[in-house]
């Protein structure tokens, strides 16, 4: 794989931060009265946390989000050279940006509620708190206002050619040398990774198969959404692996929910072809927890072998 050939056209770099009021706070006095009345003999074993504003819901509707956005974030991008900015296929910008901006959408009406109600919310827990309150723990109504945002930064991918910088002889072409192979390495890994998560998604459809009775339209959407997502996700091209993720979408979306109903149906039977051979089978409901992570395992191995070096692109 050609790092300079892929990332000017199919993949950027995106950043999410989220900022967030941490409503905790490790309390010095709390924890030396503790170390003392426990006659400890290192009181640094002894630390008390406490929860600023405990059972606040304004603040759990802002964590909520928090995880909603991080949740999509990650579900929708492949970890780069290393933690921050991760690449975002750009068959799947317009997605990821519609589901963030959704999310932030409900972001800014949280956080004007939580600020309208803050001034109470601390009244509130000085009440909880009662000897353990201290009023400095809590920021004033414009210091607080800014702990809390949703930032996307967007950015292209870094080239070696484009490595340009005043350092001694040599050095810039051997770091531009250097950024290529990581990009090359980032590509492999998130292949790596699309591999897995389409075998994630076709155990997901397989478990779904061994409860048919139980599917409703929600489940139907829901792998169909999960199958268009890894269409967008495979910036790499890998032809193996989109002849894997294809012929299981077409069955799927050649079938109404009474066509899952029937497990015995020709359409279903089709899918389960499908699935077999991909070395995916339909497990069995009855099986135990630890049995059915066994299987779970099974099929990774299976996975592997199945991949060869389709986890490589050309």
């Amino acid at each position: 794989m050609n790092a300079n050939d892929l990332s000017l056209k199919k993949a950027v770099l995106v950043s999410l931060n989220v900022r967030l009021w941490n409503a905790n706070k490790k309390d010095d006095a709390v924890s030396a009265e503790v170390a003392t009345m426990k006659d400890l003999k290192d009181p640094s074993v002894a630390r008390f946390w406490k929860s600023l504003m405990p059972d606040n819901d304004r603040l759990k509707r802002l964590n909520s989000l928090d995880a909603k956005v991080r949740k999509i974030h990650y579900a929708n991008t492949f970890r780069w050279a290393h933690n921050g900015p991760r690449i975002l296929p750009t068959a799947n910008y317009d997605s990821y940006m519609a589901e963030t901006n959704a999310v932030k959408a409900e972001w800014e009406p949280a956080v004007q509620a939580f600020m309208e109600e803050y001034e109470q919310a601390k009244l509130n827990a000085k009440h909880s708190l009662n000897t353990i309150w201290v009023d400095s723990d809590y920021p004033s109504q414009e210091v607080m206002a800014a702990k809390f945002g949703i930032d996307v930064l967007v950015i292209p991918m870094p080239l070696g050619v484009h490595f340009d910088a005043d350092l001694p002889e040599g050095a810039t072409d051997t770091l531009g040398q250097r950024v290529d192979t990581s990009m090359a390495d980032s590509f492999r890994r998130a292949n790596e990774d699309l591999w897995r998560r389409t075998y994630e998604v076709l155990t997901s459809v397989a478990e779904t198969m061994a409860d048919p009775m139980g599917a409703r339209e929600a489940t139907l959407a829901g792998l169909r959404k999960q199958l268009a997502l890894l269409d967008r996700l495979n910036f790499t091209g890998d032809a193996r692996l989109e002849k894997l993720r294809k012929s299981c979408e077409d069955r799927i979306n050649a079938m109404s929910l009474s066509d899952w109903k029937r497990a015995d149906g020709d359409k279903a039977a089709a899918l389960k072809a499908d699935l077999d051979a991909a070395g995916v089978s339909i497990p069995n409901p009855e099986l135990k927890a630890d049995e059915r992570k066994a299987k779970v395992a099974q099929i990774a191995d299976r996975m592997r072998l199945f991949m060869g070096s389709g986890c490589h692109a050309a």
